[in-house]
């Protein structure tokens, strides 16, 4: 068997271990793209909620991401960055440096 054929049915075997639950996955790379489990995705989502809502006190955006955010100990972009990170794209601003 050819290293790409190898690689392939490891890969396999792998996702397989998983899917059963015999293995526990971090991650796993399909076709170059990066899958995590859900209770990963949902515990950065809760952790991120604060920021993303907070980001809307300091909207429009004015060359203002490098300022302290005035109520909080991070910058204003860290909230926008947050924000945009669980909005799917919905309100995202440019984000300046």
């Amino acid at each position: 068997m050819t290293k790409a054929g190898d690689r392939l049915i490891e890969g396999m075997k792998e996702a397989l271990a998983v899917a059963s639950g015999e293995q526990p996955a971090a991650a796993i790379y399909v076709n170059g793209i990066k899958y995590v489990p859900a209770d990963r995705v949902e515990r950065l989502e809760e952790a991120l909620k604060p920021f993303a809502e907070a980001a809307d006190i300091y909207d429009p955006p004015e060359n203002d991401d490098h300022h302290a955010a005035w109520a909080h100990d991070f910058p204003i972009g860290a909230l926008r960055r947050a924000r945009a990170a669980l909005s799917d794209g919905q309100k995202q601003t440019e984000v300046t440096r």
